[in-house]
């Protein structure tokens, strides 16, 4: 594991693998998949926040979220919400029972979801999507070898 970039990608590994999510309707930070017309359901994965914390005298606790943006095509009130949490769940339903993400190096402690962001409408006043945010977090020790 080589920080950030390799749990992104273990991230949407997993995404793809929830039945109904592949590389035309999932992607690391291209929004330009939204516009393709090949889905109705869209699932964007890009950085968040980076906590660095010092556990003992040369172990240092990384933890990193990754933020998974699940769009849904606005149709209409009742059944575009429905559907979008509907994928919400199924896509929670899928990674939960996996903590370590796939990873075989070790370095995973614990992957999970430990939040889901109020679903917004975009654009606000005649809205194309709906978003659901979840909060992807993972937990890496790393060993510190000091040099001074």
């Amino acid at each position: 594991m080589s920080g950030y970039p390799d749990l992104e990608a273990l991230w949407l590994s997993r995404v793809r693998d929830v039945p109904g999510y592949d590389a035309n309707n999932t992607s690391r930070g291209k929004f330009g998949i939204l516009n393709n017309g090949k889905s109705d359901t869209y699932v964007i994965v890009m950085p968040g926040e980076h906590n660095r914390e010092m556990i003992s005298f040369k172990t240092q606790l990384n933890t990193w979220q990754t933020i998974i943006e699940v769009y849904q095509k606005y149709r209409d009130d009742g059944d575009t919400l429905t559907t979008l949490q509907t994928a919400v769940n199924t896509i929670l339903s899928y990674l939960d029972p996996r903590r370590v993400l796939g990873d075989t190096g070790g370095t995973v402690r614990k992957g999970r979801v430990v939040s889901i962001r109020p679903i917004v409408r975009y654009p606000m006043d005649k809205p194309d999507w709906l978003i659901a945010a979840l909060v992807g977090q993972v937990d890496e020790e790393e060993t510190i070898t000091f040099s001074e």
